[in-house]
């Protein structure tokens, strides 16, 4: 994986949800594996905003997201 991409909270969410998840595991399993490598809260109006750097595209994360689930 040589490109990184970067993720909202709400994007993350809907393919945790989609995997029947939590999204905190979902995370907790890709920061453990080295997939997200930085993650950044920042203020839009009165809502912050959590966004995370993937190491990859996003479409291999949840590739990888797919499998993780699978083999546990």
């Amino acid at each position: 994986m040589s490109d990184q991409e970067v993720a909202t909270e709400s994007v993350l969410q809907y393919h945790a949800d989609s995997l029947g998840v939590d999204l905190d595991y979902l995370l907790d399993e890709g920061r453990e594996s080295g997939l997200i490598r930085y993650d950044a809260a920042i203020r839009v109006g009165d809502e912050t905003v959590h966004r995370y750097l993937i190491d990859g595209t996003l479409r291999e994360f949840i590739e990888w997201a797919e499998r993780a689930v699978e083999a546990n």
